[in-house]
Formats: C-alpha cells, sequence, structure tokens
C-alpha cells in the first residue's frame, strides 16, 4: 500500500535526523504527519512545528458555524467541478 511506504520512509529521514521542522495539526484524531511527528517525538528529536490553532479556517466559530461553512464549501466545489466537466 503506498501509504505504507511514505510512512516508512519518513521514518528512515526522522531516523537520520536531529531536529523536525513541521506543520501539524495536532488536534486531529488521525493523520500521517501526527503519526511521524509522534515518532519524531518518541525518538528524541527537536521539534520545531509551525502550526498554529488560529491557522485553522474554523479556528473561534462554534459547531454550528462550522457545519454552514462546510456546507457552503462542499456546494461550492460541486458547483466548481459542473462548470470543468
Amino acid at each position: 500500500h503506498f501509504k505504507k511506504r511514505i510512512i516508512e520512509s519518513n521514518k528512515q529521514m526522522i531516523n537520520k535526523c536531529n531536529t523536525l521542522i513541521c506543520y501539524v495539526n495536532t488536534n486531529k484524531k488521525r493523520s500521517g504527519s501526527k503519526l511521524i511527528l509522534n515518532y519524531a517525538i518518541k525518538c528524541g528529536l527537536k521539534i520545531i512545528n509551525l502550526y498554529k490553532t488560529e491557522d485553522d479556517p474554523f479556528y473561534g466559530m462554534c459547531e454550528s458555524e462550522r457545519k454552514s461553512k462546510m456546507k457552503e464549501f462542499i456546494t461550492q466545489s460541486k458547483i466548481k467541478q459542473q462548470k470543468m466537466d
């Protein structure tokens, strides 16, 4: 599986360095980037995570606002796709 190969490749890079500079939202439940960040932490690397909570496009929104924005985004994406077809 190609995703497993990417993770293995990233682990090989982690094993050859002493600092990880990344942009990872650690609040996400699952992501390959978060997996590798945690691996780097376990390996004792110095971590420089450039991600800031304010970078999240839904930062500061309540749940109903987030759902509304997501519906709007999905609708716009569908319209763009239809224009391309």
